[in-house]
This record gives C-alpha cells, structure tokens and sequence, in this order.
C-alpha cells in the first residue's frame, strides 16, 4: 500500500475494532485496515488484514501493489535487544509467570521467554524460517499485549521445533506453550489474520493443524490459512475459547489427535 495509511495508536484508535496496534487507517479516515474484523469489510488484504469502508463510493479507494510485499528480514537491532532480556529471565521470573499462566516452565524456556524490567513486561521473540529475528512481543502480568518499536509481525517458535514432523500452528506464544506442554512440534502466528506466508515458508510440505480460537475471527482466519497450506485441518477447543484455556482445563495429548483425526475423516 502507499503511504495515504497510518497505523493506528494510543491516540488515534482503530475505527472498526477499536484496538491500537497493527491495524491501519486512512489518513483521510476513508478506510482502515483491521486484521481483526472480517464482518462488514468489503476485501481482504493480503498480509494485512480486512479492508473497510465509510462513506460513499467518491472516497478514495486504496492503491494496492501489484506484487505482495517483500517478506520481512532480520533486524539485527531488535535480535540484540532481545538478548539482553533473555538474560533477565531468572527462576524467580520464570516461576512466576508459570504461576500466572499455568503452565509450565520448562515449555515457557522453549518459547524463549525474556523479561525487560523497563517495560515490566515478559519478552517473546517473533522469529521467521532460518532463525532470522523479526520482532518481540511484550505480555505483562495482566494480560496486556504490545510489541516492540520497529518489530514486524513474525512467529512464535521454539527452540524444540523440528522440521521434520508434522506441526501445530497456534494464535500467539501462551497458546503455542500449552501445545508443547503435550508434546506437540508447535508454532505461533501475532494474531489470527496474520503471518500466513511465514507459515507456509516454515512448515513446507508438513501435515499441519491449526488450533482456532472460538470466536467469529479466529475461525475465519484459521479457515484462511487452512486453504493456503495443502494436507491442514481446522480444530477448535471444547468449549474453551482457545489453547492454553483448553489444556489448563484438562485436554491431553489424545484429546488433540482424536480432533485432528475426527477432522481429516
């Protein structure tokens, strides 16, 4: 897209699902781009998310490249940053988020967790095929999420990914946790309308399960990604509104594979 976008901020919320991170608006508040919202959107946006409307048809439609945008590469800047908060992550830290989140330590240090005590804020690396370092994103202890200035939006993988075995593709580094907690070759994506392109980069020709949250948005955008990755299905939690919730209540390996089974039937 040309540069008539902004993203939206603290000041200047997102008009369509009122969040103020990673959507877009026109600068003549024409339009936004929310990777959020399907309903009521008039195209999606490859690697971008739903295009919306408002007003009539004279506003200015916006320009789209005509080849998809290059994918992002490493930044040096934001890998060295994360390094130093890698370090500040000492069993007391990791504990406690453990505590908080319920799950265990051990698959959190997979996730290569870092802290920064400026932000007061636990540090997951987004990361793309062949460890290239493309952004962090921050969760505090209330649940609150933000990235870093400068990241882009990359994926969540572990330490223990393998590229041999078939892999799990979770909505965010929590979610992508609770997999590895039951043994699972797991990833994660920022949001449920992104890193499609990074996905199929990194799973290649390997059987893939997208774990949906349990709402509107989260089905469309594991539906979209699913129609993208040959040999994927599509599963969702019992009644639980996404990964992390569904193995904290109880659900096993077995659990998993039945659904996946029940899906590829």
């Amino acid at each position: 897209m040309e540069n008539e976008w902004r993203r939206a901020d603290a000041h200047k919320k997102c008009p369509v699902c009122g969040k103020h991170d990673w959507c877009l608006i026109a600068t003549n508040e024409s339009a936004a781009i929310c990777p959020r919202t399907e309903q009521g959107s008039v195209a999606y946006i490859e690697g971008s998310g739903w295009l919306h409307k408002f007003g009539d048809d004279k506003d200015p439609k916006p320009r789209l490249r005509a080849a998809p945008k290059p994918l992002p590469e490493h930044n040096s800047v934001l890998s060295t940053l994360y390094s130093k908060m890698r370090k500040h992550i000492d069993k007391e830290t990791l504990v406690r988020l453990s505590d908080n989140l319920s799950l265990s330590p051990k698959c959190l240090d997979l996730m290569g967790v870092g802290y920064s005590p400026t932000k007061n804020a636990y540090a997951f690396p987004m990361l793309r095929a062949g460890n290239r370092f493309l952004g962090i994103r921050f969760r505090t202890y209330s649940g609150q999420k933000f990235a870093a200035k400068g990241s882009k939006q990359g994926l969540f993988v572990p330490s223990s990914f393998n590229l041999s075995r078939g892999v799990i593709v979770c909505e965010g580094p929590t979610d992508t946790a609770a997999m590895l907690e039951l043994g699972f070759n797991a990833i994660g994506r920022a949001s449920c309308n992104s890193g499609n392109r990074l996905i199929k980069e990194i799973v290649k020709n390997n059987p893939v399960a997208i774990i949906s949250d349990t709402d509107e948005v989260g089905r469309a955008g594991a539906k979209k990604l699913s129609q993208q990755i040959p040999k994927s299905v599509v599963i969702e939690p019992d009644k639980y509104k996404d990964a992390r919730e569904w193995v904290v209540a109880g659900a096993t390996r077995q659990t998993v594979m039945e659904k996946i089974a029940e899906d590829r039937n």
